[in-house]
């Protein structure tokens, strides 16, 4: 999803500012998402860390961001379960509920003109749906992972349309079809 990330040129003095915001985008992207799809918020956390270090011609200012999301652990639980238990839908909603992570902050970086810089930002959540969900379903594993990033971005451009039609007073239209865009309750039962 971020093949083409642009290092070029000496970070800025507001650089830092806007990668904590980016960060808090990323976090408040998995939160709502996460409480759209039923799995409640229980806390968001972000933290931005600094440290000064010597360097040949002087010093220079390290700034790290990390944040976390964190789901109502019982409904998390009940689809973790029903994820194990065969449910598709199950696993799909806890799969995009961790890419909307990631799609909000892109989607921050491109409206604020930041770099595209969110490898290294996202290894957790490549992580988290690669290895925990991914893993486990055989011949659909890729096409589970371009579902779920796919759903991810479309929820956040259903977001955008939302706040336009809004604002034009327009009713909603047909604008695509997000699998995972119906908030309410994951269906949790197991599809065999």
């Amino acid at each position: 999803m971020f093949a083409n990330e642009d290092w070029s040129g000496p970070l800025t003095g507001l650089e830092p500012a806007f990668e904590a915001d980016a960060a808090a985008f990323h976090e408040a992207g998995r939160a709502v998402v996460g409480y759209a799809l039923s799995f409640g918020c229980a806390s968001v956390e972000v933290t931005i860390n600094h440290r000064a270090v010597e360097i040949d011609d002087g010093e220079a200012s390290l700034w790290g961001f990390t944040g976390v999301s964190y789901a109502s652990k019982r409904e998390h639980k009940l689809a973790v379960a029903a994820m194990r238990a065969g449910s598709l839908q199950a696993a799909i909603a806890l799969g995009v509920g961790i890419c909307a992570g990631p799609a909000a902050e892109r989607r921050f970086r491109i409206e604020t003109g930041m770099p595209q810089r969110l490898l290294e930002a996202t290894v957790d959540d490549h992580r988290a749906v690669d290895d925990r969900i991914a893993k486990n379903l055989g011949d659909r594993r890729f096409a589970y992972l371009r579902l779920v990033w796919a759903n991810a971005q479309c929820l956040r451009s259903r977001a955008r349309l939302a706040r336009h039609q809004q604002r034009r007073g327009s009713p909603e239209r047909g604008n695509g079809k997000c699998l995972a865009g119906g908030a309410g309750k994951v269906d949790r039962t197991p599809s065999r």
